[in-house]
């Protein structure tokens, strides 16, 4: 029995201590140095010599170095813009302006390209109960987000107010002497046009009695049948439509300011309503028609490039 025992015993030391189960035990043995995890947790890093995949630009893949920078913190190198970019102020808006447009031109709910501003006091120096309005549009596909977008530029304006100079001075494109402001920035900007939204046992209410009627919809939904809300901001009104109601009631608008410009100058210089509509013109519409004109001329200048081409073109065919 003791030689079995003794015979056992030396045949389990001589296998633990073979080379093939010295080196699976070494494998085995877990990492516990802190070079030997960071080696298990570095991802591996791409080197020039290997190919890129196919569905990367090779003009646009990052190098090694602006890699490197990156996972060390370099503040300094380039990286993607994911913040949308405001569009130019139009050259009549006021500087002090500016940072609405930056925010108006920016917002998720609003359409950039719909961003009229009239200069009321420019139109009626002496009757207009406001310097500034603003007329834009919601984005397609958020026509039930008015309430989201006139309560946005409601808190910007709370923490921006409009500081219009008070002195007079000429206007920003420098063609018309502005007026000194009318009324002082709100700090408290009101809304106008909106439902009042329904409380919380009202919603709870309407939602048990029937998901598919009409007293059961969404405050957003409500807020789509309006169509239009005004925020009055002391300095500047603001109107945010949807589509249709811009097509409605805001054509409207311009077209109201446009005929007050009109008269007051028929007014002042004594002279018929007919001579007076060819001889005024607001500073948003002088904009518009600049803007317009140099469209025409870039267009004109692409079709005489398009021109030339086809004419080289033609040429280099007949010497052929």
């Amino acid at each position: 029995m003791t030689l079995a025992r003794t015979c056992g015993q030396l045949c389990t030391w001589v296998i633990a201590s073979s080379p093939r189960c010295t080196r699976v035990a070494r494998i085995s043995t877990p990492l516990s140095s802190p070079q030997a995890r960071h080696f298990a947790t570095t991802p591996r890093r791409r080197t020039a010599a290997e190919p890129l995949p196919w569905f990367v630009d090779p003009e646009t893949a990052p190098t090694g170095s602006s890699i490197n920078a990156v996972e060390e913190g370099d503040d300094t190198s380039p990286r993607l813009a994911t913040a949308p970019v405001p569009t130019a102020p139009p050259a009549h808006l006021s500087p002090a302006l500016h940072p609405l447009h930056a925010y108006l031109s920016t917002s998720p709910f609003l359409d950039k390209d719909s961003l009229l501003y009239i200069h009321a006091r420019e139109a009626d120096p002496d009757a207009s109960w406001c310097d500034w309005i603003v007329c834009t549009t919601l984005r397609h596909g958020r026509e039930r987000g008015l309430r989201g977008a006139i309560e946005g530029v409601k808190r910007h304006l709370a923490a921006n107010p409009v500081e219009l100079s008070l002195d007079a001075t000429s206007s920003p494109d420098g063609s018309v002497a502005a007026p000194p402001p009318f009324a002082p920035p709100s700090t408290r900007p009101e809304i106008h046009g909106l439902p009042a939204a329904p409380t919380k046992h009202a919603r709870s209410r309407n939602l048990r009695t029937s998901r598919s009627s009409s007293s059961s919809r969404s405050p957003s939904a409500s807020d789509a049948g309006t169509g239009w809300a005004l925020l009055d901001a002391g300095t500047l009104v603001v109107h945010v439509f949807t589509p249709q109601a811009r097509e409605t009631y805001g054509r409207t608008i311009e077209q109201m300011w446009d005929r007050i410009g009109e008269v007051e100058h028929a007014q002042q210089h004594g002279v018929a309503a007919t001579a007076a509509k060819e001889g005024w013109k607001s500073s948003a519409r002088r904009e518009e028609e600049r803007k317009r004109a140099e469209e025409l001329e870039k267009n004109m200048e692409e079709v005489k490039r398009e021109m030339q081409l086809e004419q080289e073109e033609e040429a280099r065919r007949r010497t052929a």
